[in-house]
């Protein structure tokens, strides 16, 4: 399936499940099979495994954050009327106390 070196491999039949399952939830009960449906929900059940692969691989390929780290990283996203120099300050501060 996957040829590419960064690429990952998706299961072509939990995508066929996913294709059938969508296209079910498209289409009238007991009307006749319609191609053009089936395509469109098969190419969406690709396309949602291939990006579900790929945050899989990502997550694995993420370093794992100290409890430092990944407090200093949540100072990125305070409100513009806060300032994150002291709030980094402040958590240098705890964690130098705390070791």
């Amino acid at each position: 399936m996957a040829t590419h070196a960064n690429s990952t491999r998706v299961s072509a039949r939990e995508v066929m499940k996913r294709a059938w399952r969508n296209y079910h939830l498209m289409t009238i009960p007991g009307a006749a099979f319609s191609r053009p449906m089936f395509a469109m929900a098969l190419r969406n059940a690709w396309y949602s495994a291939k990006l579900e692969a790929q945050i899989v691989a990502e997550q694995a390929a993420a370093p794992e954050l100290t409890p430092l780290e990944a407090a200093i990283d949540a100072v990125k996203y305070l409100p513009f009327h806060m300032s994150a120099a002291a709030a980094e300050a402040s958590i240098r501060a705890r964690h130098a106390v705390q070791a």
